[in-house]
């Protein structure tokens, strides 16, 4: 009877959707006419499945088929189910998808009669190595779990303190190992050897690093040509766009693993939100209405132009890159003063502390309008500066904003902003003196 029931439901279901009665009624029609005989089912007899036994890799698919006998049973739709769905997860079709190793149990169950079913018993496990595509374009075959690693480039070591990788950094560069900063959020890379120096490195240390995976910033052919002799797989992850960043943080969270890739992809989109909110403010500031800004790195004479991340600050941020106006492209650029002169920014923005003092004093210097009205900024820097390829630079546009065009960023509190990304990536509790010493490095 209770068979009879569930058929007279689903017929039910099915003329209700083509005359527009109610359910309710049309089944209690079609259950009386089912019991005077004038309807024709036929019940499931049985569900089977295609395989008993499965293994698949780890991201791996497989397209499971049941089969409700007999052929022509009234109602043959089945419901899959996983017994772990953090192991495998199954669609409504029956796609199993392997997420982490581990095993679970696969069933296809009637939906005409819940207690017919089959089960499929499922092993997922780990490959022993994927492919990524670099930022080269190259194909790298690198082990399924990566745990040790040696970057060459601050930037790259910086990514991965950042997201949460900072103990699987078995070989760095000096000035890496040095950084007061690195070594709060980081005790411990006081102990991890630096056999990296320039474009350089003492291979017999790297070596003995046993690294998974090499990361190299481009420009280091000499490495890489040792690394191929060696079989020791490299991965270049270089960039100087704001796009390119992303990317390059990206493929970084993906050579690291999952966890890491997420927390890739949620500081993409923190770094999105932080540009939308500036770029959404200073867009209608007009052409020659933005502030001109020169950008000074480790001399005063030497700047960015426009092929850097630079630019793209200034210009979310409602200035101009006065350096890149004027023709300059490269990432390291030397100009002459009388350029400067000519330009004559009315904001300076500098890398280098310690170059403040000296422009400040110069008598060449002082003629110029960001002298003048001493709006002549250090950039904030912490465990990298924020301005150039830096992890941290998702605060840039914000505080830039705040110092181009200050009236229309008022509500911005920065040292909160910059309170919580500490604490949100680098899992760091800034002091209130060490947030002055973020954002006022000339003091």
């Amino acid at each position: 009877m209770k068979a009879i029931k569930h058929s007279a439901k689903s017929i039910a279901k099915s003329m209700g959707r083509v005359l527009n009665v109610p359910i309710v009624i049309l089944a209690a029609i079609v259950l009386i006419a089912t019991a005077a005989g004038f309807t024709n089912t036929t019940p499931v007899k049985q569900v089977k499945l295609d395989k008993t036994q499965l293994s698949l890799l780890v991201d791996k698919t497989y397209n499971l088929k049941a089969t409700i006998l007999p052929a022509n049973a009234t109602n043959r739709n089945v419901i899959y189910t996983s017994g772990n769905n953090s192991v495998a997860s199954v669609s409504k079709t029956g796609v199993i998808k392997a997420l982490k190793a581990g095993k679970t149990t696969i069933t296809a169950t009637s939906a005409a009669n819940r207690k017919l079913s089959a089960k499929l018993s499922l092993t997922v496990t780990e490959p022993s190595t994927r492919t990524i595509t670099d930022m080269a374009g190259r194909k790298v075959v690198i082990p399924y779990n990566v745990n040790r690693v040696c970057s060459s480039g601050t930037a790259q070591n910086q990514l991965m303190l950042f997201l949460g990788a900072g103990k699987k950094i078995v070989a760095t560069l000096p000035a890496f190992k040095a950084n007061p900063w690195v070594q709060k959020v980081l005790p411990d890379i006081k102990a991890v050897p630096a056999p990296f120096e320039g474009k350089g490195v003492n291979i017999e240390e790297l070596i003995k690093a046993k690294p998974d995976v090499v990361t190299l910033w481009s420009g280091t052919e000499e490495i890489q040509k040792k690394l191929d002799e060696l079989k020791i797989p490299y991965v270049l992850i270089f960039y100087s766009t704001t796009d390119e960043f992303k990317k390059g943080i990206s493929l970084m969270g993906e050579v690291l693993g999952k966890s890491e890739s997420e927390k890739a992809q949620q500081f993409i989109r923190y770094y999105d939100g932080n540009i939308k909110t500036v770029s959404g403010r200073t867009s209608g500031i007009q052409a020659d209405k933005r502030k001109r800004v020169y950008y000074m790195t480790d001399t005063p004479l030497s700047t960015e132009g426009s092929d850097s991340i630079v630019t793209s600050w200034i210009n979310i941020a409602g200035g101009v890159n006065i350096a890149a106006k004027n023709g300059i492209k490269d990432l390291a650029a030397t100009v002459s003063i009388e350029s400067v002169i000519e330009w004559d920014p009315e904001v300076i923005i500098i890398r280098d502390a310690k170059n403040k003092e000296l422009i400040m004093k110069d008598e060449l210097w002082k003629n110029i309008t960001a002298v003048k009205n001493r709006q002549v900024y250090v950039n904030p820097k912490g465990v990298n500066v924020w301005s150039a390829r830096s992890a941290d630079g998702a605060l840039q546009p914000l505080w830039a904003g705040k110092i181009l065009n200050p009236g229309l960023f008022k509500d911005i509190d920065l040292e909160s902003e910059t309170k919580k990304f500490y604490k949100t990536y680098y899992n760091y509790s800034v002091t209130a003196q060490e947030l002055k010493d973020i954002l006022y490095p000339e003091k």
